[in-house]
């Protein structure tokens, strides 16, 4: 079952046509759940997320999701590709790395109005938490999310005395890239860019 089938089951159709369930889009017609609504025909939701052209309400499935506390089935879909919600465990299925390394590092699950998502810890070289970003999803668009207050910074500073003791860093793109590379022991770095 995907995410727009568990959806579906807690929106309301009202009056919309066969037609419209779903159109030639693969949008449905329910009733908002936004506002009053009695009749359908201003509110689209598909696989890309809903709109509401009445009350202008618009946003994910995930979105939507939370909204009406609809708790998806784990790995479940949004669409034929992309997960609706990650956890520590999936990721590091998906990365091939070890959980308990993972779990070592920091990493731990997180969850917002129904989005469960995977906690990073950015910390500075005497371990402490100086800034917080979020995995949202494996991959798509929308996988990262800064928490609120936080600023970029470089990712791996407790561990720069690995790089001393080496003689050399490896600074790479992502911090998937220092998890792979810090479990294979070598010496990395996120640097810092723009997003």
């Amino acid at each position: 079952m995907t995410l727009l089938d568990q959806i579906l089951a807690k929106l309301s159709r009202g009056d919309c046509s066969d037609a419209k369930w779903p159109d030639a889009k693969g949008e449905y017609w329910p009733l908002c759940p936004f506002h009053a609504d009695a009749h359908s025909g201003s509110f689209a939701v598909g696989e890309r997320g809903f709109k509401c052209f009445s009350c202008e309400a618009s946003g994910s499935l995930r979105q939507l999701a939370g909204y009406l506390g609809v708790a998806p089935l784990h790995g479940c879909a949004e669409g034929a590709t992309q997960h609706s919600f990650i956890s520590v465990e999936t990721y590091a299925e998906a990365t091939r790395l070890d959980l308990a390394f993972l779990h070592k590092l920091g990493l731990r699950d997180s969850e917002y109005r129904g989005e469960q998502r995977v906690l990073i810890p950015y910390l500075d070289p005497n371990g402490n938490v100086v800034a917080k970003r979020y995995r949202l999803s494996l991959q798509g668009p929308r996988r990262f999310l800064w928490a609120p207050r936080s600023k970029v910074h470089l990712y791996g500073l407790w561990r720069l005395q690995d790089a001393v003791d080496q003689g050399y860093i490896i600074l790479v793109e992502g911090e998937s890239d220092c998890h792979t590379l810090w479990q294979h022991g070598l010496p990395v770095a996120r640097a810092r860019s723009r997003w």
